[in-house]
């Protein structure tokens, strides 16, 4: 068997052609075996999606987690950036997830409140005092 029938079509355009990191995407997949579920039985990674607005001077964060309950999840608040993690058990699978925002003000780690519902945890980030404070909830 000749070497280049291995090469996929795409990346027959020689090692720096129209996709070069196509290429070694593709390398890389032949190589590597996929890390899935099928590969851990009985553990299962999340990524859950999660979407961050502007609210009241500082940010509302929403991040859906389902399955999860109260106990399951932690919220660690920085001035900069906030980390949500869980791990539950989820149709006889450990599942777990780490996701970290980075926010784009600064915020009063001491005033964040999280609530969950319906699967849906909603952080509201209050904004850091400034030197004329702020009147809003």
């Amino acid at each position: 068997m000749q070497m280049a029938s291995l090469i996929p079509e795409r990346m027959s355009g020689g090692f720096f052609g129209p996709e070069p990191c196509g290429t070694f995407e593709a390398m890389r997949q032949l190589i590597d075996p996929p890390l899935d579920a099928a590969s851990f039985p009985g553990f299962a990674c999340f990524d859950p999606a999660v979407n961050l607005t502007e609210h009241d001077g500082g940010y509302l964060l929403e991040c859906e987690v389902p399955g999860f309950g109260q106990d399951d999840i932690k919220v660690d608040a920085r001035a900069d950036r906030v980390t949500i993690a869980g791990a539950s058990h989820l149709e006889l699978r450990h599942v777990s997830f780490k996701r970290t925002v980075v926010l784009p003000g600064v915020i009063d780690p001491d005033r964040v409140a999280a609530k969950l519902e319906n699967d849906l945890l909603t952080i509201v980030l209050r904004p850091a005092d400034s030197a004329g404070g702020s009147t809003n909830a």
